[in-house]
């Protein structure tokens, strides 16, 4: 990201192209102070602006390059964690909750390996079940 391509960004803003207009209206009807005080919103909205998401996309990118993304692929017998810039058609991606899914994946099939209600605890798939503080039963849909 270039610091031209923020000021341009920050130039195409909607609210700044309207003060723009309404700069330009003022010094067309002769209100040369009015024209000049919106000319100096527009200069400090766009300055202040520019700085803070040149200085904001800086920080990021450094971030960036400090931290790797990696991913725990399936190569050969084993589990290994690459980097998601390594991850390559055909490779087995061990997801789990809170997962970043590498964005290399075309298509993907899931294979969810949930273990069976019935053996976490006393309650039976599909049956009914107690619900904690209360004395109803509630039937499992």
């Amino acid at each position: 990201m270039t610091s031209l391509s923020v000021l341009w960004r920050q130039l195409r803003s909607p609210l700044v192209l309207l003060l723009v207009f309404a700069a330009g209206a003022s010094a067309a009807t002769g209100a040369w102070t009015d024209a000049l005080i919106v000319t100096a919103i527009v200069l400090a909205t766009v300055g202040i602006g520019w700085r803070r998401e040149y200085r904001a996309e800086t920080a990021i990118a450094l971030l960036l390059a400090r931290v790797q993304i990696t991913a725990r692929v399936r190569r050969g017998d084993g589990w290994a964690n690459v980097p998601v810039s390594a991850v390559v058609a055909g490779d087995v991606v061990q997801l789990s909750a809170g997962s970043i899914v590498p964005g290399v994946l075309p298509r993907f099939s899931i294979r969810a390996q949930v273990p069976a209600q019935h053996a976490l605890g006393r309650e039976a798939l599909g049956g009914a079940r107690q619900v904690h503080g209360e004395d109803r039963l509630q039937e499992l849909g």
